[in-house]
């Protein structure tokens, strides 16, 4: 999977409208995706300039990885923590970032207003991802939430937020004010 997101979607775009940015998933849809399709069903995307498509498999502008696949693909840069501290990222190529910063900052942003509305809204979210994967054993998912969600923001100081790292840049993910 990680070699198909490194020849996935990239170039230039312009500043405001970003257009598609698919996201990978890492596994089967579970607890720790609701927030990307929170901030789908919402239009939290939308209102950064990005529409997200979700994928399964790669190539995606966008990719869920295990800190343990970030570091195994060195052309991949973590931008958004979002289990803590940095065990599930938000990667994309590292040319991406340089040619699209805007398109990935904007991404995250949606994302985590996504997630921070997951946190604040479990049961919503889980409908959410509900109405766009068929057959999702909502039980399961919201028990899963009930335990993810947490871990989430635990430690860091706001949600997304990574630590130093080699494959990680800080400076994309910033503070962003919870909405209620």
């Amino acid at each position: 999977m990680l070699a198909a997101v490194l020849a996935g979607c990239g170039g230039a775009r312009s500043t405001g409208s970003f257009g598609d940015v698919t996201v990978a998933l890492d596994s089967s849809p579970d607890a720790n995706d609701v927030g990307l399709y929170l901030a789908q069903a919402r239009g939290y995307d939308e209102g950064e300039g990005v529409s997200f498509k979700i994928a399964a498999k790669a190539p995606a502008d966008l990719v869920l990885v295990s800190q343990a696949a970030l570091r195994r693909t060195p052309d991949l840069v973590g931008v958004m923590a979002i289990v803590q501290p940095a065990k599930l990222v938000v990667a994309v190529r590292r040319d991406t970032l340089q040619e699209d910063r805007g398109m990935v900052a904007a991404a995250v942003r949606a994302l985590q207003r996504g997630y921070q509305q997951a946190q604040l809204e479990p049961d919503e979210a889980v409908q959410a991802m509900a109405a766009q994967v068929p057959g999702l054993n909502t039980t399961v998912v919201s028990s899963q939430l009930d335990r993810v969600s947490p871990t989430w923001s635990a430690g860091a100081p706001f949600l997304g937020a990574l630590p130093a790292g080699r494959q990680l840049d800080r400076s994309v993910a910033t503070y962003q004010q919870p909405n209620q």
